[in-house]
């Protein structure tokens, strides 16, 4: 019986406890106090988070720099982009990400949530990339070339 009664005790505190970490966590998220966190169960960005409605059909994608897409994000949120540059933080963070020349996010899984096939492609490598586009920085790729 006395066994029992410590094992209640410790659920409950075990249960409590992680009640506690959760809400302080959210909150802590929500308000941007962790951002790997939030990149690891949401999108490195608030721009992806999909409140937007229907998505506008893929057009043509256009080609550009990333110099050019990351000073002018605005300009070009939810079309079809075609940047190149060189693969960073591959396999660094956790998630299907990487960036290229450190200024813009790739999400490697497509729209469909299929993943695209990488396992060519490794830090230090040029690669274009073509996608949709979520300002200010992550483009969803559908498709990925050595350049």
């Amino acid at each position: 019986m006395q066994m029992q009664r410590k094992i209640k005790i410790k659920a409950f505190v075990y249960g409590v406890t992680a009640a506690v970490l959760a809400s302080v966590l959210a909150t802590g998220v929500s308000a941007g106090l962790y951002p790997l966190i939030k990149e690891v169960f949401f999108y490195p960005s608030e721009s992806t988070n999909q409140e937007h409605g229907p998505l506008p059909p893929m057009s043509e994608a256009i080609p550009m720099s990333i110099d050019e897409l990351s000073n002018n994000p605005s300009d070009y949120h939810l079309k079809r982009v075609m940047v190149s540059g060189t693969v960073r933080q591959l396999g660094l963070v956790k998630g299907p990400y990487f960036m290229l020349d450190e200024k813009i996010w790739v999400r490697y899984i497509k729209e469909d949530n299929t993943f695209i096939d990488i396992s060519n492609v490794k830090n230090g490598d040029y690669i274009t990339v073509t996608g949709r586009f979520w300002s200010p920085d992550t483009i969803h790729a559908e498709n990925t070339a050595k350049a």
